[in-house]
């Protein structure tokens, strides 16, 4: 967590937005990164959105890896520790035509039997296993185009981590021993692709970033982690499917001194399907299932523009902004039935569209002391978007849906090199006001428990 910013439950937006070569990661499911063949890793703390968009309100982290050479190598690495917990990676590059086309493949795989025991049968209770693939296709026929084509395929099942009906108690040593009557797990197949163009004109570039990822993701939970009661058996299910496109294309300056500049268009469509999501439950001595499946599409389009000036030699302003507008909708159905049977009708149904509009503005000032230190200060503001209330639904369209956040950062802060630039130095003061926070919690209890989300107020990190 950046700068103590919450997540979103019903948005599955994460507020820190991970690139991968240029590849958004910004969905909490399949929310993976490989660290292999990694050249350098930039991290940007506090609201980024005037260049990274909706999602990057707490920071952006920026994983570029290495560029590809005509020398075939490669990296191979083994791990092995408590709990039967074994890692390996593989990593392999090189040409297959030289100076033109490249290739790179990398490998990840990790499994662990966990550390809770499960006292309903003895077995291993958090055990996980994860799969990971990836691999680049770089072409470069001429010297001023370059295009990636990259592949990453993730398989991750996990275990149960902690007892639905434990979790006020967070020690390990309460929770290790703990019994589940049902099969509890976290399970995500992941699928991304990407399509990376440059081409360099004598002062411009252009870039086109295409991207494609498609999740699967099943969900169940022991309702109570115990047994021997009247809610033995029962549980927590989801099964959901997404599937992201995104298409930016940028142009940015090339071999200029006092003026840099970057100005794009961007656009990102989420498909989101529960094809099943509820619970089962006891009501008046008859044991019920609620289902609440559900359809959305998300469709984002926004223009951006930054362009840094140097005022002085040893002076720089930068101007930034971000215009995007998001539209939503939703096709939900709430179902109550006897656990083995599904009644036609639904007991609830929601269909609602909503849209937001909004200006994420950048403004910063850059004062280099010398070739080692600068001061620096700025302003800029965040966002994430607003959404509905997909789990419990009750009542009329507004009682279901919550506003977008925002946040305005102040920060000041310096930066310096010492000993040879061998030692590098920053300090920073930062103060962001929040508006319409997203908030999530559990009303009621037992049968009638429902989970409400809603904008609250305002709130301050600093």
């Amino acid at each position: 967590m950046f700068r103590e910013i919450n997540s979103s439950t019903f948005t599955n937006s994460n507020p820190i937005t991970f690139y991968i070569n240029g590849i958004p990661q910004t969905n909490t499911y399949g929310y993976e990164a490989q660290f292999e063949n990694v050249e350098r890793i930039e991290v940007l703390r506090g609201p980024g959105g005037a260049l990274y968009g909706k999602d990057s309100i707490g920071g952006v982290i920026n994983i570029i890896t290495k560029k590809p050479s005509n020398e075939w190598g490669g990296s191979i690495g083994a791990e092995y520790a408590e709990d039967n917990t074994i890692m390996t990676n593989l990593n392999l590059g090189g040409s297959i035509v030289d100076d033109i086309l490249f290739l790179n493949l990398g490998g990840y795989f990790n499994k662990t039997d966990g550390w809770m025991t499960n006292t309903y049968n003895g077995s291993d209770v958090n055990d996980e296993k994860i799969y990971r693939f990836n691999t680049t296709l770089t072409y470069r026929p001429i010297d001023r185009l370059k295009l990636n084509l990259s592949l990453m395929v993730d398989r991750d099942k996990t275990g149960a981590y902690m007892p639905f009906g434990k979790v006020k108690e967070l020690s390990r040593d309460k929770v290790k021993n703990s019994g589940f009557d049902v099969d509890t797990f976290y399970e995500t197949d992941s699928i991304t692709a990407g399509l990376n163009l440059e081409y360099d004109f004598n002062s411009v570039k252009f870039s086109s970033t295409t991207t494609y990822k498609e999740i699967d993701n099943i969900r169940r939970y022991d309702i109570d982690g115990t047994y021997g009661n009247k809610q033995d058996g029962f549980k927590i299910f989801q099964d959901a499917e997404l599937d992201t496109f995104s298409q930016e294309l940028k142009l940015s300056s090339l071999n200029s001194d006092k003026f840099r500049w970057v100005a794009g268009l961007y656009y990102e469509k989420e498909d989101t399907t529960h094809i099943r999501a509820g619970r089962q439950m006891a009501i008046n001595q008859k044991n019920i299932e609620s289902d609440t499946p559900m359809k959305s599409t998300a469709n984002t389009y926004a223009i951006f523009g930054q362009g840094s000036y140097d005022i002085l030699d040893n002076l720089t302003l930068t101007l930034g902004g971000r215009y995007q507008r998001i539209e939503k909708n939703i096709n939900l159905k709430s179902y109550k039935y006897p656990i083995g049977m599904h009644l036609a009708q639904p007991s609830y149904t929601l269909n609602a569209d909503t849209s937001w509009n909004k200006f994420l503005p950048k403004i910063a000032l850059n004062y280099k002391i010398n070739d080692s230190f600068n001061i620096y200060a700025g302003y800029s503001r965040g966002y994430l978007p607003g959404g509905f209330n997909r789990l419990t639904p009750t009542g009329d369209i507004d009682n279901n849906k919550f506003n977008s956040q925002i946040s305005d950062n102040y920060e000041i802060g310096f930066r310096g090199f010492f000993l040879d630039d061998r030692l590098m130095f920053g300090a920073n003061l930062f103060y962001m006001d929040i508006d319409d926070m997203h908030l999530f919690e559990i009303v009621g209890s037992g049968t009638s428990r429902i989970h409400r989300v809603s904008n609250g107020g305002k709130a301050k990190s600093q």
